[in-house]
């Protein structure tokens, strides 16, 4: 009796200690980006990258995994883009909606996308965030570009959205939504291209634009 209690205590310690491999052995980056510990961790430790399928965009530098297995906590990506510095994680780039790669949608449906991914987000970084906007002028049919950023501890995210105006009566029709993650302390992409006096987004860009680095 009290080597099988000894036993039971045991595997419930045991349990305990492998409670944080086994959440990110089943796919969620969530903890690891909270605590920061995801952008210290080489690649090889990364458990949830170990059995994706992904492909060198610039080799050593910046990996496209089309089709995600694992998590941001409730955030769930689309393509997801991760780069890399010195055999670590230091920036990801997460599709949640793309035109031209998932088709048009109506108003509704990318409201509820963006709703969903702002709550998602939210709980991920821990706050409400600041909101952003940029708007292009509409006779160039470009997009309005919004979105909303999070400092947190353990990373820096920015969820950003368009919605391009199309044809004679500059009709509004979603563009994009994507979220951007990088270190704590990092500057976001969007304030790096202000910063830089860099052009405003475009509402479509080719697959190659969307796979280039953007820091």
């Amino acid at each position: 009796m009290k080597k099988t209690t000894i036993l039971n205590s045991l595997v419930a310690v045991a349990a305990i200690a492998l409670a944080p491999a086994a959440a990110q052995a089943a796919g969620d980056l969530g903890p690891m980006l909270k605590d920061g510990t995801f952008f210290t961790t080489p690649l090889s430790g990364l458990a949830p990258f170990r059995s994706e399928r992904f492909a060198w965009v610039v080799k050593d530098k910046q990996m496209r995994f089309p089709q995600p297995g694992f998590a941001l906590g409730a955030v769930k990506p689309g393509e997801t883009l991760l780069l890399v510095a010195d055999g670590k994680p230091s920036g990801l780039r997460v599709s949640l909606y793309n035109r031209g790669d998932d088709g048009a949608i109506d108003d509704a449906a990318f409201a509820a996308r963006h709703a969903t991914a702002v709550k998602a987000t939210a709980e991920l970084a821990g706050g409400e965030g600041e909101e952003f906007r940029r708007k292009t002028d509409p006779t160039k049919q470009d997009a309005d570009v919004a979105g909303r950023r999070w400092k947190a501890t353990g990373a820096t995210y920015s969820l950003e959205w368009a919605v391009a105006r199309k044809g004679t009566d500059l009709v509004p029709l979603a563009e994009y939504l994507r979220l951007d993650v990088l270190p704590a302390g990092a500057a976001t992409p969007g304030a790096e291209r202000r910063r830089r006096g860099a052009a405003p987004i475009r509402a479509r860009t080719s697959r190659a634009a969307r796979t280039a680095p953007w820091s």
